[in-house]
């Protein structure tokens, strides 16, 4: 029986408001950029499929959540089963910048398993920025993440970190532990399944 997908990770998109997060995610899923993007009011769903290592169906499910102080308590009930969490930050400003560390330490503090994340600088098209991606990648190594830097406007980077996090989950998660935040198709045992893709994939990037 032929399947849209071999792997679902459930991905959540947290960060400041106005940081790019819907413009992010709005890239990944439809390959489109506006000007303007309503604020988001609680969690937007939205949803596409990739392929990793040239074989590897994945449908990403995103949970784009609001960065706005008034739905912040709702943000901590979707930590519990996600694969792999975006951090989106606006590097072209500075006060948006200043609070990486505040949501590295929520995510911390609700973090729910271990799983993997990453911070996005988005918004590098722009003139001044207030974070090279260098001292973005010092900033978040001792915490384990991975970080790049993007344009969700001029399209760069934006499909390579879904490349990144996704091959990431996959080469890191044991089904016979843990498979928080990864489905497969009803009817597909996942540790028979995970000893067949691990035979056949070359995990090269």
């Amino acid at each position: 029986m032929y399947m849209l997908y071999d792997y679902l990770f459930k991905l959540l998109v947290i960060g400041p408001e106005c940081s790019g997060k819907s413009s992010f995610t709005d890239r990944i899923c439809n390959n489109k950029f506006q000007s303007s993007y309503e604020p988001t009011i609680g969690v937007e769903y939205s949803s596409t499929i990739i392929n990793i290592f040239n074989r590897l169906r994945i449908k990403c499910q995103f949970w784009d959540t609001a960065g706005k102080k008034i739905f912040i308590p709702i943000v901590e009930r979707y930590y519990k089963g996600v694969a792999g969490i975006f951090i989106v930050v606006d590097i072209s400003k500075p006060g948006c910048v200043e609070k990486i560390h505040f949501w590295i330490n929520h995510y911390l503090k609700f973090k729910d398993g271990n799983p993997i994340v990453m911070v996005i600088g988005n918004k590098s098209d722009k003139h001044k920025l207030y974070l090279n991606k260098e001292d973005g990648e010092a900033l978040v190594k001792k915490y384990g993440f991975l970080y790049n830097e993007v344009s969700s406007k001029n399209e760069i980077n934006v499909f390579e970190s879904i490349q990144i996090i996704s091959k990431t989950i996959f080469e890191n998660y044991n089904p016979a532990i843990n498979c928080q935040g990864i489905r497969l198709p009803p009817g597909i045992d996942l540790t028979k399944k995970e000893n067949i893709e691990r035979e056949n994939c070359c995990c090269i990037f």
